[in-house]
């Protein structure tokens, strides 16, 4: 019976706290919980003057009575943006001079330690051994406590229900371009169809995300049709597969943001349903 108990609070645990989480006030501060083998783990990032932070707990209770996820043990790590640059760097060179051994017969055979470079990798420690608290409230935010000194309080929006209607849907952008937008857990996936005249039809797809700025961000592919009327044929020739795009709301419309060769410049897709609506409301105004 005690196990079960436990197991259900863990279950109420998972649901309520183990989503990707955007601050409310800083764009560029976010929080992800997840679960792995009972455990919850917390992983914070933001951006700092000399680099990102990073803040780790890895000793997380869920106390089901105050509905709080009580966070001990934090360790918070500074990495350098620029020192990430010449880690790159370094690896190149070492990598090359490594190559030029092995080509004049001069490696000594002499097996490398990596425990140094994984410390490296880890960041900066700046703090260690400080605690926080969790709860997500009644509208859904998660509320960040405790952590005097290192994290001020703040408040999270849950990226992975930040959605449901402000993207999903069919939209269009005159009689030529349609674009379909659907929510698969966490993920988006986009459908672009742009008609030119009764031969060609281009067909981008992209895989997104939510961003921190509340948009979606993606990679996808390009498609052009080529139709063959005459015979009653299509042809499909894939243009590429490094697509990237970022799509914003701007009022009531999305835009489009080609980031591989600026498609969607001048494009404002509205929602589909809108029009139709507007047609019924004619429709019954004229019945009546």
């Amino acid at each position: 019976m005690i196990g079960g108990c436990a197991a259900a609070m863990a279950g109420q645990a998972e649901d309520l706290f183990c989503h990707q989480w955007f601050c409310e006030a800083e764009d560029d501060f976010s929080v992800d919980i997840a679960e792995e083998d009972g455990t919850l783990y917390v992983l914070g990032m933001y951006l700092a003057e000399d680099g990102i932070r990073c803040i780790e707990f890895d000793q997380c209770t869920y106390d089901a009575e105050k509905g709080v996820l009580i966070c001990e043990g934090g360790i918070l790590t500074r990495e350098s943006i620029e020192d990430e640059e010449e880690e790159e760097d370094e690896e190149e060179d070492s990598e090359e001079v490594e190559a030029d051994d092995m080509a004049d017969g001069e490696s000594d055979g002499e097996e490398t330690d990596d425990s140094e470079d994984e410390d490296e990798d880890a960041g900066e420690v700046l703090i260690s051994g400080f605690g926080a608290e969790l709860r997500v409230d009644e509208n859904g935010m998660l509320h960040w406590t405790g952590s005097d000194g290192v994290v001020a309080d703040r408040s999270f929006v849950n990226g992975d229900e930040e959605d449901d209607g402000v993207f999903t849907g069919e939209w269009e952008c005159g009689e030529d371009a349609e674009l379909t937008i659907e929510k698969h857990g966490s993920a988006y996936t986009v459908s672009i169809m742009i008609s030119e005249g009764d031969t060609y039809v281009s067909e981008w797809e992209y895989l997104c995300e939510m961003d921190e700025n509340g948009g979606l961000t993606g990679i996808g592919t390009m498609t052009v049709s080529v139709i063959d009327e005459e015979n009653d044929r299509s042809y499909d020739t894939e243009a590429y597969t490094d697509g990237r795009a970022v799509f914003t709301r701007d009022g009531d419309a999305i835009l489009w943001k080609d980031l591989r060769e600026d498609a969607g410049k001048g494009l404002r897709f509205v929602r589909m349903e809108e029009e139709d609506e507007e047609i019924e409301a004619e429709v019954l105004l004229t019945e009546e």
